[in-house]
């Protein structure tokens, strides 16, 4: 269980700060229980953009 938890607390880390690192990002909200998350941007941002700057992740559109 101890394990579960860290591994989930480090891939929420890695996640929030590639995201927020991202200029146009104005917040992000993260689901650990269904490891997804929210991407509050100042302006449009792009599947393309998101996917640009963090590589290595499965990125998917909510509609």
């Amino acid at each position: 269980m101890l394990s579960n938890l860290i591994c989930i607390f480090l891939w929420a880390k890695k996640i929030f700060f590639q995201l927020i690192s991202i200029d146009s990002v104005e917040k992000v909200h993260l689901d650990i229980l269904s490891n997804s998350v929210v991407i509050f941007s100042k302006k449009d941002l792009s599947i393309a953009t998101i996917k640009k700057e963090v590589f290595g992740l499965q990125i998917y559109e909510m509609t």
